[in-house]
């Protein structure tokens, strides 16, 4: 999949204004990297972090409403949605990336509000 570089909307090479929330699971929780999808780290500053997603199967989720209940919808994916599918998460090991929120171009940071995905790797 594409390359991924912190620093969303100054980006050399940022592909366009979509940024991305990716999550990394870990045993006390979960890391969490805002970025956006760059050409190629070609003239990426050295200080900037790298994460390439893997190439998965993913389910994708709407998000609708304010950002701050984003949580709300990954429990429901969690516990309402995955029990009743045939799926299940896809999450690697404990510091590589897992699912990811997807931030739209029609996204509006000032009002935590707009176009907003949770894309979630399934088998």
């Amino acid at each position: 999949m594409a390359a991924f570089c912190y620093l969303p909307g100054q980006s050399p090479g940022q592909v366009s204004k979509v940024a991305y929330g990716i999550c990394f699971p870990s045993s006390d929780g979960f890391g969490y990297m805002a970025a956006v999808e760059v050409r190629s780290e070609e003239g990426l500053p050295e200080e900037f972090s790298r994460v390439t997603m893997p190439v998965e199967r993913y389910a994708v989720f709407t998000h609708r409403g304010h950002v701050s209940k984003l949580p709300e919808t990954c429990r429901a994916v969690e516990h309402e949605w995955l029990p009743r599918s045939r799926y299940s998460f896809a999450l690697g090991t404990p510091g590589s990336p897992g699912f990811f929120e997807r931030y739209g171009e029609s996204f509006d940071p000032k009002r935590g509000e707009g176009d907003v995905e949770v894309w979630v790797p399934i088998r």
